[in-house]
């Protein structure tokens, strides 16, 4: 297990519920829908191996998808400057993953 918001923090960050949002099997699913037809998608799994999945869609067009996984320490809320991001923290290694979904939405992968 790890550190991860509630539902209703994503809900008062502006993230809504997607459809593969299934509590009882351990998968949390959440979308930011942007004005101009843009999503973010931010999905974790808490059961067996622990992962990530992130995508980008741009009206209806898959521009990125990324899944990951990997043991995870924490997930968290954060603000830097004027952006708004998830942190991912992993277990093992020195990786993170930021995505930051206000203003614009960007996803960064880092060693630390």
């Amino acid at each position: 297990m790890y550190l991860v918001p509630e539902e209703h923090d994503f809900v008062y960050e502006g993230f809504g519920l997607t459809k593969k949002h299934r509590p009882n099997d351990g998968v949390y699913s959440y979308v930011y829908l942007y004005e101009e037809g843009k999503e973010l998608h931010f999905t974790h799994s808490i059961w067996g191996e622990n992962h990530i999945s992130l995508q980008l869609i741009n009206n209806d067009e898959c521009e990125v998808d990324i899944f990951l996984e990997r043991e995870i320490s924490h997930i968290e809320f954060l603000g830097w400057g004027n952006d708004k991001l998830i942190r991912i923290r992993f277990r093992k290694g020195r990786e993170e993953v930021k995505v930051i979904y206000f203003p614009k939405p960007k996803i960064k992968y880092e060693e630390v």
